[in-house]
C-alpha cells in the first residue's frame, strides 16, 4: 500500500501534516489581510501596543509560516486575534521591564529656571499671612479666605 499523500490539511487519524505550500493559502491569507488587517490593529491599539501596525504585520507572519498546522481556514482568524493579543502582552511586559531597569535620575537634571520657578511655586503655596492667587498675565492678586472656612463641617 502506498504511503499516504502529504497534503496541507488535517489527515482522519492524526495532526495536520506538513506539505508544500499551496495557492489556496496564498489567496486565504490575502483575503484575510484585505479584510481583518484594520479590526487587528484597532485591537493591538485598545490592547495598548504602541508599535501595533509592526504587531499585526508579525502576526500575520505567524500565521504564515504555521497555516499548515492550522484546524482548517476558518481557524485562521481567532488565530490572529490571539497573536495579536499574546505579541500586545509581550510587548509591554517588555517596556515594563525597561522602564524598571532604566536610570530616570539623568534624564531629569534640571535647570536653573526650572529650580527657580519650582521654588517660588512652592512658596506661593505655602506661604503665611494672606494667601492670594496668581493669575498668569496678570499683576492683580485675589485674597483667597482662610483654609477653616473651606469645610463646613
Amino acid at each position: 500500500m502506498p504511503p499516504p499523500a502529504r497534503t496541507g490539511g488535517p489527515s482522519a487519524d492524526g495532526p495536520p501534516v506538513p506539505g508544500p505550500p499551496d495557492t489556496g493559502r496564498e489567496a486565504a491569507l490575502t483575503q484575510l489581510f484585505e479584510t481583518h488587517y484594520t479590526g487587528l490593529l484597532r485591537l493591538a491599539v485598545l490592547l495598548g501596543a504602541d508599535d501595533a501596525e509592526d504587531i499585526v504585520a508579525e502576526a500575520f507572519c505567524q500565521l504564515h509560516r504555521r497555516w499548515n498546522r492550522l484546524r482548517s481556514a476558518e481557524a485562521a482568524l481567532p488565530y490572529l486575534r490571539s497573536v495579536v493579543c499574546n505579541l500586545t502582552r509581550m510587548r509591554l511586559r517588555h517596556l515594563q521591564v525597561i522602564r524598571k531597569h532604566t536610570d530616570w535620575t539623568t534624564d531629569l537634571e534640571r535647570s536653573a529656571e526650572s529650580v527657580a520657578l519650582l521654588h517660588d511655586d512652592q512658596k506661593a503655596l505655602t506661604g503665611t499671612g494672606s494667601r492670594s492667587v496668581a493669575i498668569p498675565g496678570h499683576r492683580c492678586e485675589t485674597p483667597l479666605p482662610a483654609p477653616s472656612s473651606w469645610c463646613r463641617c
